[in-house]
């Protein structure tokens, strides 16, 4: 399973074929969705979900995170996304299974922070919908920002802005990238980017 976000300037009118960035939630999402990955893009792999059990059943003999030829193919960044995103949203009274909904919140704000775009249409929908859960909005905000800081203050940052563009802004307006976050389909937006699987953002 998956999600897919576009990104554009421009009207967006079809959906995306192959993913400029894709964000591996664990061993089967890699699996089934690294071929769409166009070769020299984006590769984002949650290693928290990586465990023995976890490439167990996805019927893994080895981990392919040990295949040297990821890092040959794509600009392959490795981060626990788990565990940054608990520590991101330590002080919201959270149990662990509740907080790890969020994960998905601090990738996007990776990608964001990357791609130059702007956190207001996010946080706005997330104070809706979170109006009566104080505890879970300030989860899904607090993860959201914690992973624009990882961009901007680890290596990460150099893997995502994958572009010829010279600066953040310059990649943000260009017009030959497309962003996606699951499905599949040709494309006219700029950016696009995967991930897979998606956890439902908290509701509970």
């Amino acid at each position: 399973s998956g999600f897919q976000v576009r990104f554009s300037s421009d009207d967006i009118h079809t959906p995306g074929d192959q993913p400029d960035v894709l964000v591996a939630m664990n061993p089967a999402a890699l699996k089934v969705n690294l071929a769409d990955l166009k070769e020299g893009g984006t590769l984002i792999v949650n290693t928290g979900n990586f465990g023995a059990r976890d490439l167990a059943k996805a019927h893994y003999d080895s981990n392919p995170l040990d295949d040297e030829t990821l890092k040959d193919k794509y600009n392959y960044i490795a981060i626990d996304l788990n565990q940054s995103t608990l520590d991101a949203v330590a002080d919201c009274g959270l149990t662990n299974k509740q907080a790890l909904r969020s994960k998905n919140l601090l990738a996007l704000g990776m990608l964001y922070y990357a791609y130059a775009r702007p956190f207001e249409t996010t946080e706005k929908w997330l104070e809706a919908k979170f109006a009566n859960k104080p505890e879970v909005l300030d989860a899904n905000l607090k993860a959201l920002h914690a992973g624009a800081l990882i961009a901007e203050n680890s290596d990460c940052q150099l893997l995502l802005l994958a572009s010829a563009s010279s600066s953040r802004k310059e990649f943000a307006e260009a017009t030959c990238q497309q962003l996606r976050v699951g499905g599949g389909g040709a494309t006219l937006s700029k950016l696009g980017f995967r991930v897979v699987p998606p956890d439902v953002v908290q509701s509970r």
